[in-house]
């Protein structure tokens, strides 16, 4: 990832000779899921130690990121471009997106990729025959809502600050969407909620988790259900479509779920 990073910031350089190019590096919230412990300063009080707000800025310390690949190398990119913007300010204006968990399109017809862990998580619970009970808030953002955030952010007018926070800013209860969702697959309304690690157990047993097993025993509780919150108070302003972006409705999780069953869940 980083070569071919260090390769579309050189061609970005000399792309448009006389004319300052903006370079909209798509970064991802794993870069601070350790904010808490590292990322704060000692007079940041914005949230608790189990909800806390990552403002739209650099974070100088490594160790705020997801311990993996991933996560670390859009750590490492993020600050090279960081060194890009002093030293070629007048020729580039490199823009830095931490963008947080995307959902399945709401206006146009797609499937929430079923490889990913939240419909994963949907289908091993359909495995077990329960959801596991969790905590705190979530806040998807619908991809096509994303993609016209993103745009929007790409042309906009006016220079733009240097990072810039992607997450749908309407939270909303982890426990209340999975109830919504093991009621349309026909768990019931007082469907059994299982303690996450039993629940954990269960699906492995099933083999329903598969190679996602290790990212939920040691990172989606953290990066799942809001216990990292992206400040998007800048990335609003900027963008209408985030500003008129909505909570993820009752239909919308339906048709999550009727998309997910047509591609492969079993009935």
């Amino acid at each position: 990832m980083v070569q071919a990073f260090v390769k579309l910031m050189q061609y970005a350089h000399v792309a448009r000779p006389g004319l300052r190019v903006r370079l909209l590096f798509a970064s991802s919230i794993a870069v601070v899921r350790h904010y808490t412990e590292h990322g704060r300063s000692s007079g940041d009080q914005r949230g608790s130690s189990c909800n806390v707000t990552v403002p739209e800025t650099a974070i100088d310390d490594p160790r705020v990121s997801t311990p993996m690949g991933y996560a670390e190398a859009k750590w490492v990119c993020e600050r090279m471009l960081e060194r890009v913007g002093v030293e070629f300010c007048e020729e580039l204006e490199p823009v830095i997106v931490r963008i947080g968990q995307l959902s399945g399109p709401e206006m146009t017809q797609g499937t929430w990729k079923t490889n990913e862990h939240i419909p994963a998580l949907v289908r091993a619970s359909q495995a077990v025959g329960a959801f596991p009970r969790l905590e705190g808030t979530v806040s998807w953002l619908p991809v096509d809502h994303a993609a016209q955030s993103l745009v929007s952010m790409l042309f906009h007018p006016v220079s733009l600050p240097r990072f810039l926070h992607l997450e749908n800013p309407i939270r909303q209860s982890i426990d209340d969407i999975a109830t919504i969702m093991a009621h349309e697959l026909g768990f019931g309304r007082c469907a059994e909620m299982l303690p996450f690690e039993e629940w954990l157990q269960r699906a492995s047993e099933t083999g329903s988790i598969a190679s996602l097993e290790a990212f939920f025993l040691d990172h989606f509780r953290s990066l799942g259900h809001g216990s990292v919150v992206l400040d998007t108070a800048n990335a609003r302003a900027v963008s209408r479509a985030l500003r008129g972006v909505g909570a993820i409705g009752h239909d919308l999780l339906r048709e999550y779920i009727k998309r997910w069953r047509r591609e492969c869940f079993p009935e």
